[in-house]
């Protein structure tokens, strides 16, 4: 998409001059550089990944689609890109091309926790967290035997749960400064400012690509697929698993734009959730829980 096309998500020191998106993929060789009035095309910084814009894949086909365009991109990794995500995802959950026969991995379950500017702007982010997305966790161990949680998250306190082995999980996360995303701006809007150092657009970028790689490799799913984030690992992990893993989502189905409607009083999943303390989750009306089986739609 043209040399600047993504300069708030790259940096100098990971990228040179490249600021688009071939600073991680090697995508050179099938993607022209567009322009719009002549001048470079810019990728928005807040759209949702991999948001087609043909209606067609929208209401039928889209979870498929995009699952095929992440793993073209997930499938051709700049060397460096590669190297920064290996080494984020060596003492929690390495690919498994990287692991001898003698030292398998086993069968993990993929969690999306948010934090940070999410939960000041009073999305989905319950005080208890064993409560809800650990005991949905502990449904998917007692339907599959499955006692390993791989843990995507930008809040602190998560990690810090995730380290007590919250009901007795073998929790693992990546090693983050999460105290960068404890903000009420939303963080596409800071690290614009940044041009070195944990808020840099490449440090955000790479730490969430090793996120989202490590989550599409995962058995089974918690997430909140009202993230684009969640969104993006679970289509990827469709397209690596060549089908639909066993999914609890803690918010939303899979059609953010459907939900959206729906709140807005055009469709009929217009309802309130309570929360595990007894209140109102503001950010939990229409959630679901969606579970998917082999040879079947979550």
């Amino acid at each position: 998409l043209g040399r600047t096309s993504s300069p708030v998500w790259t940096s100098e020191w990971a990228c040179g001059a490249e600021r688009s998106l071939s600073c991680y993929f090697n995508v050179t060789s099938c993607c022209g550089a567009h322009t719009l009035d002549g001048r470079p095309l810019e990728l928005p910084r807040r759209r949702n990944p991999l948001n087609i814009g043909l209606s067609p894949f929208d209401t039928y086909g889209k979870m498929w689609l995009s699952g095929q365009l992440a793993h073209f991109f997930f499938s051709r990794l700049t060397p460096m890109t590669r190297r920064a995500i290996d080494e984020r995802r060596a003492n929690v959950w390495p690919r498994a091309s990287s692991v001898t026969a003698n030292g398998g991995l086993r069968q993990c379950i993929g969690m999306h926790i948010r934090g940070g500017d999410s939960c000041h702007a009073r999305r989905f982010c319950p005080n208890n967290l064993t409560s809800t997305f650990f005991a949905e966790a502990e449904r998917l161990r007692a339907a599959y035997g499955v006692n390993t949680v791989v843990l995507a998250t930008d809040s602190a306190k998560a990690a810090q749960l995730c380290a007590s082995r919250p009901l007795g999980f073998e929790c693992r996360t990546m090693r983050m400064a999460r105290e960068k995303f404890e903000s009420s701006t939303y963080i596409e809007n800071r690290v614009s400012s940044h041009a070195s150092g944990e808020l840099s657009g490449s440090t955000v970028a790479l730490d969430a690509l090793a996120d989202v790689d490590m989550l599409a490799d995962c058995d089974y799913h918690v997430l909140v697929l009202r993230s684009a984030i969640s969104r993006l690992a679970y289509a990827l992990s469709l397209a690596r698993h060549g089908r639909p893993t066993p999914l609890i989502s803690m918010q939303w189905a899979y059609s953010p734009a459907f939900m959206k409607s729906a709140f807005k009083g055009k469709g009929a999943l217009k309802r309130k959730v309570k929360s595990p303390n007894g209140g109102l989750d503001k950010g939990a009306r229409g959630s679901m829980r969606a579970w998917g089986r082999a040879g079947s739609l979550p």
